[in-house]
C-alpha cells in the first residue's frame, strides 16, 4: 500500500491537493472532509481542470483501494492571483441530510426493531438513497411491545431517529457508502499497540494529549417514567430506576425524565447508558501517528468503533481503549491519522462496564 488518498466527482479523479482531512466519529453520525487543491500556474488548462467540481457534486474518496467515504459537496471557496489557482472543497457523507432535515410529522406503530423503524421514516421522508443495516446480525434493536413511535414538530430525523435509538442502547452511525449502520460497541483489537515510553525504539506515537472532565457526570442518576400500560394504576405510574457512578464524588445526583413511557428494567438499562456515556463525553486521549494504517502500509485501516492496546507513560495510560474517532490526513508534511480515544464500556448498558484501566482512575479518587 502506498498511503495515497484521491477522490472521484463525476468520474474524474482528483490527487493534486496540498492538504486533506477525512473526519469520521462513533459520535457524530455523518462523516466529513476538507481538502485544498492548488495549480501553481494559472492557465487555461487549469481552470478547466478545476471548474467540473460544482456544489452537491456526489464525491468518493478513497486510501489506495480502499473507499472511505461517499457524501455531497457542500462547500467551495476559490482563491487565485497570477501565479495560483486554490479550490477548498468541503462536505459531509449522505446521511448528513438526517442531522439538517426536519422529519414528517407522523406516529409508526407497531414497529418491532430500530431497523425497521430507520426504514421506515428514510421512506416517508424521500431519502430512498440511503440504506439501513446492522454491523451484527445479533444485535438486539427490538422497541418495546407496542409502542407508539412518534416524531415531534419541528424535530429533525436524526433527532427523532437518535431518541430511540439511546432509548433503546443503540448506536447509528454511517458506513464507508454514507448508507446507516445499526450498531453497539465493538469488540475487535487492532493488530498494532500504540507505545509511547520514554527512551523506548517501539514509539510510533508522535504526539498525544489528554482531556478530562467530571462535569456531566454524577455519582447518581435516576430515571422516571410513566408506564405505557393501560390501568394507571400505583405501579403503572412510577416507573423508575437509579444507577451509580463509583468513580464521581457523593452526593452528585442527576434525575431524567424520559419523554416517553416505558417500564422499569428498560428504564434499569437506559440509566446505565446513561452513566457510561457521560464518560465517554468526559474522558478524551487524543494521538498521532504515522500512515493510515494498523501494521504500517501492510494492515487494515485505522477504524471507529475498534479497541486498542495504549501505553503512554506520559499520560499514565497502560490498558486498552475503544478509537470514537479516526480522522486522516495528508499534507505537505506526510500523511498521518488522528485517533480519540475514550474508555472501552462507554457505549453499553452494562453496569459492569467500569474497568480497571478507565483514563480518570488515575487521576480521580
Amino acid at each position: 500500500m502506498a498511503n495515497n488518498i484521491f477522490f472521484e466527482i463525476n468520474g474524474i479523479r482528483y490527487t493534486g491537493f496540498t492538504d486533506i482531512s477525512i473526519n469520521k466519529s462513533l459520535e457524530a453520525f455523518a462523516s466529513s472532509f476538507t481538502a485544498t487543491l492548488v495549480a501553481k500556474e494559472n492557465t487555461d488548462d487549469t481552470r478547466k481542470s478545476l471548474s467540473p467540481i460544482k456544489l452537491q457534486d456526489e464525491i468518493k474518496l478513497y486510501i489506495d483501494k480502499d473507499l472511505v467515504f461517499t457524501g455531497y459537496v457542500e462547500t467551495l471557496d476559490i482563491n487565485y492571483d497570477s501565479s495560483s489557482h486554490m479550490i477548498m472543497v468541503a462536505g459531509r457523507d449522505k446521511a448528513s441530510d438526517l442531522i439538517d432535515s426536519s422529519a414528517k410529522p407522523n406516529s409508526y406503530k407497531d414497529i418491532k426493531t430500530i431497523t425497521r423503524l430507520i426504514e421506515k421514516v428514510l421512506i416517508d421522508n424521500g431519502y430512498n438513497n440511503i440504506t439501513v443495516s446492522k454491523s451484527s446480525s445479533d444485535i438486539d434493536d427490538t422497541l418495546e411491545d407496542g409502542e407508539t413511535v412518534s416524531v415531534e414538530l419541528g424535530e429533525s430525523i436524526f433527532s427523532f431517529l437518535d431518541r430511540y435509538a439511546k432509548k433503546a442502547q443503540i448506536l447509528i452511525t454511517t458506513d464507508n457508502k454514507g448508507n446507516i449502520v445499526v450498531t453497539r460497541e465493538g469488540s475487535n483489537t487492532i493488530n498494532t499497540d500504540l507505545i509511547s515510553i520514554k527512551g523506548s525504539n517501539l514509539n510510533n506515537i508522535k504526539k498525544a494529549s489528554i482531556s478530562l472532565n467530571t462535569i456531566d457526570r454524577y455519582r447518581y442518576i435516576e430515571m422516571y417514567a410513566a408506564s405505557d400500560n393501560i390501568t394507571h394504576d400505583k405501579i403503572g405510574v412510577n416507573q423508575n430506576a437509579i444507577g451509580a457512578d463509583d468513580a464521581i464524588r457523593s452526593p452528585r445526583r442527576l434525575i431524567i425524565l424520559p419523554q416517553e413511557a416505558s417500564k422499569t428494567e428498560i428504564l434499569k438499562k437506559a440509566v446505565n447508558w446513561q452513566i457510561n456515556v457521560r464518560r465517554a463525553k468526559g474522558l478524551r486521549y487524543n494521538c498521532t501517528v504515522v500512515n493510515y494504517r494498523d501494521e504500517d502500509l501492510l494492515g487494515s485501516l485505522y477504524k471507529v468503533n475498534t479497541l486498542v492496546n495504549v501505553t503512554d507513560d506520559k499520560c499514565n495510560l497502560d490498558g486498552q481503549y475503544l478509537i470514537a474517532g479516526v480522522t486522516y490526513n495528508k499534507s505537505l508534511e506526510g500523511t498521518t491519522t488522528d485517533l480519540t480515544l475514550i474508555n472501552k464500556g462507554c457505549f453499553t448498558n452494562n453496569p459492569l462496564s467500569l474497568v480497571k484501566n478507565e483514563i480518570a482512575s488515575n487521576f480521580i479518587t
